[in-house]
């Protein structure tokens, strides 16, 4: 960040200055910040494509998607063949909740560049939000034979964890650890299948664990509300609902119609056994476009099934 400021003072009418600039506030969930510098992007270069594409998706992390969506598709007019393009797009279009259109643009990214473990791994996770386990495992073994990857193997281990094998599910997010032990969902995981293996000892100190790497998360990104909301909810699998409930309010400040905060929330809230706030935020996040099939799977929302 110092850096940017710096060369915004020395070129502030350069627009891969002002791109980049952009990029990284993007990067640590500033996204005000970085709407600001890529319209000032834009501005000085109006078909600078990459900007275009990171305006897009700007738009879709603020919740305009279908907004960040028409960005993109003025990149692909542009670029056609252009890998990163439909592998962004997927991405995006995954933390929307669009599950189909994301695994449609992350399929043309893979015909376009097939040895891409993790847009192969991308895929796979698009997959199994659509409820496809058999096509997603399939995608994270073409993705594990080029690279083995933390991504894969955690995702894997949700697989496992849903049919029940805890003991497989365990032993992938201890895999994906190994790659990546700074990973707090992976902690997070990991201490729901010591739960399930009747290891609460075990469980918590992984809860603590996800604590403690997404607290550094949120240093890095004091304003990413949804890094905020995770915090939130591994300070609850951990115990500490007070902290759980500051980080959640100061979440929801930042972010009132995210879906994924809004369903952090009702995380928290489930967890804590307070059904009527649970229900009140998984309201929001279904009418947000959070998926009903996910909100009927999650298992934290066991006190709600009534």
């Amino acid at each position: 960040m110092a850096s940017t400021r710096l060369a915004i003072d020395l070129e502030p009418d350069r627009p891969n200055v002002r791109y980049i600039a952009a990029l990284t506030a993007f990067r640590i969930g500033e996204y005000a910040a970085a709407k600001t510098q890529i319209e000032r992007a834009l501005a000085l270069q109006p078909t600078y494509d990459d900007a275009i594409r990171l305006n897009g998706a700007i738009l879709m992390r603020q919740g305009s998607v279908d907004a960040g969506l028409a960005e993109f598709r003025k990149v692909i007019a542009l670029r056609p063949n252009a890998v990163a393009v439909y592998s962004d797009l997927g991405v995006e279009l995954f933390g929307a909740s669009r599950f189909e259109e994301s695994l449609e643009a992350l399929d043309k990214a893979i015909a376009l560049s097939p040895g891409s473990a993790i847009t192969l791994s991308r895929a796979g996770a698009a997959a199994q939000q659509l409820g496809d386990t058999k096509r997603a495992l399939a995608y994270y073994e073409q993705a594990n034979a080029i690279q083995p990857r933390a991504d894969t193997f955690l995702n894997i281990g949700t697989i496992q964890y849903g049919l029940g094998d805890y003991a497989k599910a365990a032993a992938a997010y201890e895999g994906s650890l190994l790659i990546r032990p700074q990973s707090p969902l992976a902690h997070r995981n990991l201490g729901d299948a010591y739960v399930k293996l009747g290891r609460p000892q075990d469980a918590r100190r992984a809860y603590l664990k996800a604590v403690e790497q997404a607290q550094v998360d949120v240093s890095l990104g004091p304003s990413n509300a949804r890094a905020i909301a995770r915090l939130a909810v591994y300070q609850a699998k951990a115990g500490d609902d007070a902290a759980a409930t500051r980080n959640m309010n100061r979440a929801l400040a930042l972010a009132p119609g995210d879906q994924q905060v809004l369903q952090r929330a009702a995380v928290v809230h489930a967890l804590a056994r307070r059904s009527a706030p649970a229900l009140e935020a998984l309201e929001k996040a279904v009418a947000s476009g959070y998926s009903r099939r996910l909100a009927a799977e999650e298992e934290d929302f066991a006190l709600l099934r009534s």
